[in-house]
């Protein structure tokens, strides 16, 4: 599975966060309290050490918007996008050894043991064991939340999935602001941390989740739409997270790509007509594309988009796709960026199927990358040919 962190040594946010004496350079350290000055220091102590660059600018998008963050506007450069073969497994690493990209899940609640205490040794042990590979770093949310965040939030919500690819767990309230407060405090630390970190180039937003690390997805049986639906969750709660907490994270990290799981269709509830005590589920792909669109529009190539379910029967819709705001579905969505200044790309769920025919879809499909924990089910000569068309796909 994918690298998790088990936890360590816990260290306060008042002191220097310590870690183990790597085998190479340490790389710079920040305090938490550096967190409030590191945004505005940013534009002065000039491009991170990246081996390449972006530079920033929506004009290919064919859209600007008023809301536009800084991180969009201003003439900053960013790290390098995830590209190729993207690996989960730190053993797996071997089977691509000219791989240039890697991703590592890390539960929130193992990270940030008590409130304002962090550990980041597992993160600091990959980088260093793997010093020329660019790192996406995702840490779980909603189950994995700790529970002194579910009780800010007024406590949890009992998830069951609606299918057998997830876990039950107690979801924190997502759409409480003190619970975005509290995510907003991880990710001050993490940038801190890691925002000056070549290494480190991509943190998804997981903050408005449930039991999957997806914000579109609620992944929810009956029972637990309706303990959601009483506990206060609304469509409009929801969407406000993810565009809030989007905002926050592009401004917390000026050069580091923020990426968002996308899905089929935006999963929420909403009032069951006649009787408002009620709530019903709906899904709809117009609305989350409206969304993507508005967060598009605002931030541009800052934004990396993915999905977690390309699988061997998923080849309907290859590059040139449609357009953004017209596309009849969400993998139309992500072809149609093909070329343009967003990176996409997508996570393996291969639910029977060879993986050949799932990674062929993804380069039809113009994909920048495609992760998954090995790849040991491609052949040497093709993993290597995919990985080249990959990086084919999204040249930087």
């Amino acid at each position: 599975m994918a690298w998790m962190v088990l936890g360590a040594s816990a260290m306060t946010a008042t002191r220097p966060i310590r870690r183990p004496r790597p085998r190479r350079p340490v790389r710079t350290l920040a305090t938490l309290a550096a967190v409030a000055t590191m945004t505005a220091l940013v534009p002065v102590i000039g491009p991170a050490p990246v081996q390449a660059q972006d530079s920033v600018g929506t004009s290919s998008l064919g859209e600007t918007s008023p809301a536009a963050t800084t991180a969009a506007a201003a003439p900053l450069r960013f790290k390098p996008p995830l590209r190729g073969l993207v690996v989960t497994e730190p053993r797996k690493l071997r089977t691509v050894p000219y791989a240039s990209s890697a991703s590592m899940k890390l539960q929130w609640n193992a990270i940030e043991t008590r409130p304002g205490v962090f550990d980041f040794s597992a993160v600091d042990r990959a980088l260093d064991a793997h010093p020329q590979v660019r790192f996406r770093l995702r840490f779980k949310a909603g189950i994995h939340a700790p529970q002194w965040v579910k009780e800010d939030a007024g406590g949890c919500v009992l998830i069951t999935p609606d299918s057998a690819n997830g876990g039950s767990g107690c979801a924190a309230r997502f759409w409480r602001r003190s619970y975005r407060r509290d995510y907003l405090a991880l990710m001050k630390a993490v940038a801190a941390r890691y925002e000056r970190d070549w290494q480190v180039v991509e943190i998804p937003n997981s903050a408005c989740t449930t039991i999957y690390a997806e914000p579109f997805i609620l992944g929810a049986d009956d029972a637990s739409l309706d303990r959601l639906w009483r506990a206060g969750y609304t469509k409009r709660k929801h969407g406000r997270c993810v565009r809030r907490t989007t905002g926050q994270m592009i401004r917390l990290f000026p050069r580091t790509r923020v990426s968002l799981a996308g899905h089929s269709r935006w999963q929420y509830i909403v009032a069951r007509p006649g009787d408002e005590r009620d709530g019903v589920r709906e899904a709809s792909w117009e609305a989350e594309r409206r969304l993507l669109n508005k967060l598009l529009a605002a931030h541009g190539r800052h934004l990396v988009l993915e999905d977690h379910g390309l699988g061997p029967d998923d080849r309907e819709c290859r590059t040139p796709g449609q357009p953004r705001r017209t596309a009849g579905s969400w993998y139309c969505y992500l072809a149609g960026l093909h070329r343009s200044a967003v990176a996409y790309g997508w996570q393996f769920t291969l639910n029977g199927g060879p993986m050949t025919e799932a990674a062929n879809a993804g380069v039809a499909m113009g994909a920048c990358y495609l992760e998954y924990a090995a790849f040991d089910a491609l052949t040497p000569t093709k993993r290597r040919n995919v990985h080249r068309a990959l990086r084919s796909n999204c040249r930087e």
